[in-house]
């Protein structure tokens, strides 16, 4: 009750005090709102509409209850049927009664005053009578609402009863739209069933409802007057206890000149509603109330007028964050394509089924707009009568602990907060010793004060009711003010004191407010003065822990037995508004020397909430060790934050490890293990071979020796490997074993039992000079997971006799054997494919020669198991295009650097992992073994040598330049495998192709013919039926995309593939759609290649340098 009383004296203040408030019809005295004339009447009528009925009311209909009937009766609305004898009780149980329910329409507030109505009954007649009210439907007992009635006369027309005073039922006022009120008229007392009790008769209304019926505006804007091209314009009117509410303009529009509007300019020409929200075309208004209060939405009205080249479409949206994360639509989205020059109402919003929009203390909405043919258009408020724009609603107190004691006996020890914010602690109503409960309906109530006794005794004497306000933990009070309803009897207490104190009353309280005098008696008591706390620095900022103790001390009883209490008011009857705010804690990171940061380095974070993670990223060569607070996490993130939190990280050089060791036949001389700082130089270590023998390399193919490794950044462990010296015939001068006779590119030589690195195996090969129980390791490609891998080939024996020479190859070994001039292919993966092949091509001494080559990888024609060529042709993301990689990278790096290089890598198809870190959305500063293979992939593929996966000088030259576009006449990574139409020409055709990015002329069909033969790719019929083809090159156009969920067609679009396994039969993977079509022959891929080009201009086809087809 006490909230409602003080939402209507603010609202009836404001109304008196600023008549430009609401329009002159609200500001009327209260009228007749519904009413009824029953002239005309039978009095059999099963129902009745009222004869006045206020525009804003829904109908007001009267009816009977089930217990009684129509009785005929001229002029009235009369019943018959009552329980002879009948008493108040049988009447509620029998349903005997008359009943009307208001309800105001949206947007509008009910205020009752006076209830008006006139009796007629018979001499065997009903003779008491009792008006109740509910508001809800009697689902609950109905409230007695003026005295109980009685009439013993028959006056043939009735008798005007007694007017009941409505005004002073809060349960009366502001009823909002949405909320019912029924009247029900009971009666009683008949002495027999026949009698007849009715409304009506008299001239003039026979039952009348007098009141308001007003809007309920929280801000309105009337802009009459305004030339449109304001930058803002503030409220013509708003309530109370409201921060000033002001429209304005988003960054995308200007101001617009127009007479009596608010005038906007420069949409977004033929934008769709993405663009309104990109480019900021919309009007934004601010809500905010004060502190202590809350809003409650219920609807939004306005006028709009737009040009003929303004905007067409419209939304409203609201943001509870000012728009920081994406707004929420209000109704639908709307439409106006008129150009009425004073513009249109627009239809109505309505935001009281917005539960986010009700008790609520900062809204942000806006109305974004699109849809202008030019960026002249206009689109504004205004221009109609009246206001144009007006939100309705309220603003109400912010209670955060009430007390309701409706249907408590008064004499309950202690009562519970009836309502209470969920983040504080229990709140509870008591009494000091002095006093004692005491019965009284409806409240909490004491008795027992000292007769005649003042303020001091008072205290003394602990004579006061006392509650107490306390956060939970990682909460903050600050405290606006208490109300109260309070009722004494006779000879209670006349004056009291609100008091508080921080130390629960161990020393002396604190006045709250002035002492206040209280000499009158009513039966329900009366709402007190508002006691102010906003101003006192003490009940502001309360941290959790630190209770607020409020005490009520009452004096001046005149009698023992004279009674204080709180409450008797429908509604709150004890509340204190205010503000539970959520601590929050500042969490800062900082990087010591050798290392940065990456993440939000200062954040403020909510109690009990976690920060978002930052990571420590170490410069290169160097590592993190651990926090200043001994934490090591790595990402870093604070969980469950109850304090401020200041760490720094902190980075330590990393060490490496270089082991030397001497193979057979051979020592070393200097130091074999040392340990060396990132960027530092070892020391020398000198290889020295036993009798008879020759240092040959190093196990890592380095010939130095002495050797000494430079700008240490890894570990490294090698060996010296040694072969025997041969004598010349003639006993004189020693010479070397002769070069390699192989087909293979280069000559490795791997010394008698060494160990040794000989590099990867690619389609040139390598002629490997591997002596007896030598051990070459070599990283190879295999058919099954197309990525290189580590292998081996060991020489096991060597008949020199026969000249055969045994070997064991493969990481899940192979023991095979061949004859000079002999090879054999070899399946690395054991996938039954083969993808190595090696020559035994020649025997010197105790040497072999095997030539060595992959049976996967090249140039010229591919098969289609060669998936190290990655055809995908997706752009990169803006942000890696912009991106300049300056520092090499290597595995087991963790650097942002390398997250950008697995941005680069996913998006020109060459992915990290397909799910999980790593994969395209989720890249992560660390370099795995995911990374280096993805890395290998591309190095392959663009031809860089050695394919071993490190991110270094050449690699990351060729990928700034990728991505600035800077490989000078290569096409972009989105135009390969295109087709180019020269547009400004005579629609020439040219074909990208997707392995060297330059372009080849199709002149006619002899010369797609030409192209078709030369750059296929032969295809499996089975791998072939994995790409979804389309019949017609028509509906490969109007076809959807399969490329980001095929991963065959992704791979081959832009290239011509050749059916190998029947005749011949070529097709042509499309781009876009990744949908192949056939190409019948030379004239058909011609016309077909035309079909599907792509425009281009001379300049931008010039950037791109002419293919050779003889090449």
């Amino acid at each position: 009750m006490l909230k409602q009383m003080l939402v209507k004296s603010l609202f009836l203040l404001t109304a008196a005090a600023a008549s430009f408030f609401y329009p002159v019809s609200a500001q009327a005295a209260p009228a007749t709102i519904a009413g009824f004339e029953m002239a005309g009447l039978l009095g059999t009528e099963v129902t009745f509409n009222a004869t006045t009925n206020d525009a804003n009311l829904q109908t007001v209909v009267i009816s009977r209850g089930a217990g009684i009937t129509p009785s005929a009766l001229a002029n009235a609305f009369s019943a018959t049927g009552y329980v002879a004898a009948g008493t108040k009780a049988d009447a509620v149980s029998q349903n005997e009664f008359f009943q009307i329910t208001l309800e105001p329409k949206n947007n509008h507030r009910l205020f009752l005053t006076t209830l008006n109505y006139v009796i007629r009954r018979s001499g065997t007649g009903p003779n008491a009578f009792q008006w109740q009210y509910s508001l809800d439907n009697f689902a609950t007992a109905g409230i007695d609402v003026g005295a109980e009635g009685s009439y013993t006369g028959t006056a043939t027309n009735g008798v005007a009863m007694p007017a009941i005073d409505l005004s002073a039922v809060p349960a009366l006022q502001n009823l909002p739209s949405g909320t019912k009120v029924t009247f029900r008229l009971y009666a009683w007392g008949a002495s027999a069933g026949t009698g007849t009790f009715a409304i009506g008769r008299l001239a003039g209304d026979d039952l009348a409802l007098v009141g308001e019926v007003l809007p309920n505006k929280l801000a309105t804007f009337e802009f009459a007057g305004e030339n449109g091209n304001q930058v803002s314009s503030t409220a013509t009117t708003q309530e109370t206890n409201l921060k000033p509410v002001v429209v304005t303009r988003g960054a995308g529009l200007l101001p617009s000149f127009l007479l009596n509007a608010f005038s906007s300019t420069n949409y977004t020409a033929y934008g769709a509603k993405s663009n309104a929200l990109a480019d900021n075309d919309y009007v934004e208004l601010i809500f905010e109330a004060d502190d202590f209060y809350r809003l409650n939405f219920d609807d939004l009205h306005f006028n709009a007028r737009r040009s003929s080249t303004g905007p067409v479409s419209y939304q409203w949206q609201y943001s509870l964050d000012d728009f920081a994360t994406a707004g929420v639509d209000l109704g639908a989205e709307g439409f106006y394509d008129g150009t009425a020059d004073t513009g249109v109402v627009m239809p109505s919003v309505n935001l009281s089924g917005v539960p986010a929009l009700q008790n609520v203390k900062k809204v942000t909405y806006r109305l974004y707009a699109w849809g202008a043919t030019t960026t002249a258009g206009t689109f504004a408020f205004g221009r109609l009568a009246g206001d144009d724009l007006v939100f309705t609603g309220t603003v109400t107190p912010n209670i955060i602990v009430a007390f309701d004691p409706a249907g408590e006996n008064g004499d309950q020890v202690t009562f519970n907060a009836t309502t209470l914010n969920a983040n504080l602690q229990n709140s509870i109503l008591s009494r000091g010793a002095g006093i004692n409960p005491s019965f009284l309906l409806d409240a909490f109530s004491a008795n027992d004060y000292v007769v005649g006794g003042n303020k001091a005794n008072a205290v003394s004497d602990q004579e006061y009711f006392q509650f107490e306000v306390e956060s939970d933990p990682g909460y903050e009070i600050f405290l606006g003010f208490l109300d109260a309803n309070l009722r004494r009897s006779g000879t209670g207490p006349n004056a009291y004191q609100w008091q508080y104190s921080l130390d629960g009353f161990a020393t002396a309280g604190v006045d709250l407010g002035a002492q206040f005098a209280y000499l009158t008696s009513e039966n329900d008591g009366t709402v007190r003065p508002r006691v102010d706390m906003s101003a006192l620095p003490a009940l502001q900022d309360i941290q959790p822990g630190d209770p607020v103790t409020f005490r009520l001390y009452a004096w001046g009883a005149t009698g023992a037995p004279g009674t204080f209490a709180v409450g008797r008011l429908t509604g709150d009857d004890l509340a204190v508004a205010g503000e539970v705010k959520i601590k929050t804690y500042n969490v800062n990171y900082a990087a010591g020397p050798n290392g940065s940061l990456t993440g939000l380095t200062s954040q403020v974070v909510n109690y009990g909430a976690s920060s978002t993670a930052v990571t420590a990223v170490p410069d290169t060569g160097h590592h993190f060790v651990k926090w200043s607070d001994n934490v090591t996490d790595n990402p870093r993130i604070d969980g469950h934050v109850t304090a401020n939190i200041s760490v720094t990280a902190e980075f330590a050089v990393n060490t490496y490890t270089l082991t030397y060791t001497a193979g057979a036949n051979g020592s070393l001389t200097g130091l074999t293990s040392q340990v060396v700082n990132y960027g530092a130089d070892g020391t020398a270590v000198t290889a020295v071979p036993d009798a008879g023998y020759a240092f040959t390399d190093w196990s890592d193919s380095s010939t130095q020796n002495p050797r000494t490794d430079f700008n240490v950044t890894s570990n490294l462990n090698v060996t010296a490997n040694f072969t025997p010296v041969a004598a010349s015939s003639g006993g004189g001068s020693m010479f070397y074993p002769p070069a390699g006779i192989g087909s293979g590119k280069q000559d490795v030589t791997v010394a008698m039992d060494a160990v040794k690195e000989v590099g990867a195996i690619n389609r040139d090969g390598l002629n490997l000079l591997a002596h007896i129980r030598s051990k070459a390791l070599f990283e190879a490609p295999g058919s099954r997971f197309l990525r290189p891998e580590a292998h081996s080939l060991k020489i096991v024996e060597l008949d020199l006799w026969r000249k055969i020479v045994t070997f064991e190859v493969a990481s899940n070994p192979q023991v095979l054997s061949l004859a000079l001039n002999e090879s054999v292919k070899v399946d690395l993966d054991g996938d039954g494919i083969p993808d190595m092949s090696v020559e035994f091509v020649g025997v010197y001494i105790n040497r072999a020669e095997l030539t060595v080559k992959s049976l996967l990888f090249g140039d010229g024609a591919l098969s289609i198991n060669d998936r190290s060529e990655e055809l995908t042709t997706q752009e990169t993301g803006p942000d890696s295009r912009r991106f300049v990689f300056t520092r090499n990278l290597e595995t087991g790096m963790i650097h942002p650097d390398v997250k950008e290089l697995q941005k680069f890598l996913n998006n020109n198809g060459f992915i990290i992992t397909p799910t999980g870190p790593g994969s395209p959305g989720q890249e992560t500063d660390k370099f795995g073994a995911f990374t280096r293979q993805a890395l290998i992939r591309y190095q392959i593929a663009k031809g860089l040598s050695p394919a071993a996966g490190y991110f270094g000088d050449d690699t990351r030259a060729m990928v700034n330049q990728s991505q600035n576009g800077q490989i000078q006449g290569h096409a972009p990574d989105r135009l390969l495998g295109r087709i180019l139409l020269q547009v400004e020409e005579h629609g020439e055709a040219w074909y990208v192709r997707t392995s060297d990015a330059k372009r080849y002329y199709l002149a006619d069909g002899e010369a797609a013919y030409a192209v078709m033969r030369h750059f296929s790719l032969g295809i499996t019929n089975a791998d072939l039926a994995k790409i979804p083809a389309a019949a017609q090159v028509a509906e490969l156009k109007n076809s959807s995309s399969v490329c980001g969920v095929n991963t065959l067609a992704s791979r081959l679009k832009g290239r011509i593939l050749l059916q190998v396994q029947k005749n011949g039969e070529a097709w042509y993977v499309d781009p876009v759609t990744c949908r192949a079509v056939y190409l019948a022959d030379g004239q058909a891929a011609y016309q077909i290649m035309r079909y599907l080009g792509l425009g281009i201009t001379n300049s931008d086809l010039a950037k791109i340098q002419i293919g050779n087809l003889s090449r």
